[in-house]
């Protein structure tokens, strides 16, 4: 068999699963080939403990690396050559990917799985460092090496890597349900978006805006940043919802102490029956525990009260302001506002609990849903005849 260029991709935190664990991995495989559509047509594979994705000669070979490692649930990932070969064939493929680049010290870290070659890992290490010992003429250093040759040999198939890069980890998205995210313009809730789908769940998007009491930038900027979220997990529903007529009846109505809050409660009341009605099965927020006056244990109680939906534990809310993790880092934005329960915004509970409440408003006019994929964005009116193909979409 000729020698053949391969990327491997390890995963972690999927090889802990249990008797479900090939619904993963068969997840991961298919969001693989979903990122790469566009780049060739790859057919990736699963062997024990890895997926093989075959690289044909007119793939590049970078590029797909690229997007491979952006998948989530994606441990490392390298850019492997083998094949069915001998040890022969590894020191030459080894020699070669090991004279690449300079360096002072080396190691060889062999692996053999489910396979009758005739070497152990050990004499691997052993004879490959050998042979890259008299042919390279680099030193040895087992503990802290300047570079690794990787050797892993999975049944007949050998494959052999020096440079493993490490890829976003968490679950593939798809596995974990749906969630939705009340998305701003800011960077908090986009980074609890990206938590979310980094935990396997797909997120539908739903961002209020004041139009026509504000401009549109907050709309634009959403788009652009659903364009981002959307490169994680394929495909997107946003859904943009004016809240000006609910304010406008908060301010005339409630005094100014108490707005935002109010505000809140009804952004959460709105955003659970879309969410629900796009499949999903929880909502997410980026509020973040104190960073503005607003975000106080009272206040994130009273709002998520009203939302008709569990609230997943928010991802970004315990994390200093200044560090909300890898996605990103908050902008401090927020309105004032306290504690209170008003009077009069929805019924008291009864013996039906969360679902003892007021009727919830109609959907506001002029909401629209932006589907976003591969392609360029697409903008229907909520009721068309394209959301009208998802499940309970709105009448």
């Amino acid at each position: 068999m000729a020698i053949r260029d391969y990327l491997i991709v390890h995963y972690h935190e999927v090889g802990l699963k249990g008797g479900n664990r090939s619904l993963f991995e068969r997840a991961l495989v298919r969001n693989i080939s979903r990122v790469t559509s566009d780049l060739a047509t790859l057919k990736p594979r699963r062997l024990p403990g890895r997926i093989l994705v075959d690289l044909p000669s007119e793939a590049d070979a970078d590029e797909v690396g690229a997007r491979v490692g952006s998948v989530y649930g994606i441990a490392n990932y390298a850019h492997a050559r083998g094949g069915q070969v001998s040890f022969d064939q590894i020191c030459d493929i080894a020699g070669e990917m090991m004279s690449t680049r300079d360096y002072d010290t080396f190691a060889v870290r062999a692996r053999v799985a489910h396979s009758t070659f005739p070497m152990s890992a050990r004499e691997i290490n052993e004879k490959l460092g050998a042979w890259l010992l008299e042919h390279v003429g680099k030193r040895v250093n087992l503990s802290e090496p300047d570079r690794t040759c990787y050797v892993e040999i999975v049944g007949d198939l050998v494959l052999v890597y020096v440079e493993r890069r490490t890829g976003p980890g968490g679950l593939p998205v798809g596995t974990s349900g749906r969630v939705g995210v009340l998305l701003s313009a800011g960077i908090d809730s986009p980074v609890a978006a990206a938590r979310m789908m980094r935990r396997g769940a797909r997120a539908t998007l739903i961002h209020f805006h004041s139009q026509p009491f504000t401009d549109g930038s907050s709309a634009r900027n959403v788009e652009e940043i659903a364009a981002i979220l959307t490169q994680r997990q394929f495909d997107t529903n946003l859904y943009l919802v004016p809240l000006a007529p609910a304010q406008q009846q908060i301010v005339t109505a409630c005094p100014e102490n108490l707005r935002t809050v109010l505000y809140r409660r009804m952004m959460m009341r709105i955003a659970s029956e879309i969410a629900r009605r796009d499949g999903a099965q929880a909502l997410v927020t980026g509020d973040s525990l104190g960073q503005v006056a607003s975000q106080t244990l009272e206040n994130l109680a009273v709002v998520e009260d009203a939302a008709t939906l569990p609230a997943v534990p928010r991802s970004v809310r315990a994390l200093r302001a200044e560090e909300p993790g890898d996605e990103g880092a908050p902008t401090g934005r927020g309105a004032r506002g306290r504690a209170a329960r008003p009077a009069g915004d929805d019924q008291r509970r009864g013996r039906g609990g969360r679902g003892a409440r007021a009727p919830l408003p109609v959907t506001p006019a002029g909401a629209h849903l932006v589907h976003l994929c591969k392609g360029p964005a697409r903008r229907y009116p909520l009721g068309s005849a394209v959301v009208k193909r998802t499940p309970d979409a709105f009448p």
